[in-house]
């Protein structure tokens, strides 16, 4: 199937993102890493698309998306991205972040988890400790009781495990996320 390119105003900036033909199925949005951009997923979006729905943007400062904005860090990145979201009427979806689109996607996860249904990570950048550490350890925890009290069986389900495994055992994070099977 084709790829559709397409432009949506966020917060003032116009960004720039492939769009599948497919309009049915689970909305796998993907993030591409520093340096990169939508173009890098071209191949993917295609195979993907014959069984979902797909769309891969343009970060702010990278490829066909206007420059010049100031994003500091994985935060800035993560609300544009629900601002994103919000532009195009998408009330959850499933990421795909690679490198930076990594960090990205799983600052989201963590920040806005009702945003989304799951997360891939490949070749991910980290993330910084800050705040987020104890957002990631309280989801973590949150997950790890439904899990318990809703009898789920492990087969269903699938892990994200981070470690940084220069930090002592308490400041160490479990990141655990439910995943539905595609």
């Amino acid at each position: 199937m084709a790829l559709k390119d397409r432009f949506v105003n966020v917060d003032g900036i116009e960004t720039f993102y492939l769009e599948g033909e497919q309009v049915d199925g689970p909305l796998v949005v993907l993030l591409h890493g520093w340096g990169l951009s939508s173009h890098t997923f071209r191949k993917s979006l295609e195979l993907l698309n014959t069984r979902f729905r797909v769309i891969a943007p343009d970060l702010p400062n990278f490829g066909r998306t206007a420059g010049h904005v100031a994003f500091h860090d994985y935060e800035h990145y993560a609300q544009f991205m629900v601002h994103f979201f919000d532009a195009l009427n998408i009330k959850e979806a499933h990421l795909v972040g690679q490198s930076m689109g990594g960090a990205i996607a799983a600052v989201m996860s963590a920040s806005f988890p009702e945003r989304v249904q799951s997360l891939v990570l490949a070749n991910s950048a980290g993330v910084p400790l800050t705040r987020l550490q104890r957002m990631l350890l309280r989801r973590a925890l949150e997950i790890t009781s439904q899990f318990v009290s809703t009898g789920l069986k492990a087969q269903n389900l699938h892990f994200v495990y981070s470690v940084r495994t220069t930090l002592s055992s308490e400041e160490q994070i479990c990141c655990v996320r439910f995943a539905p099977q595609f």
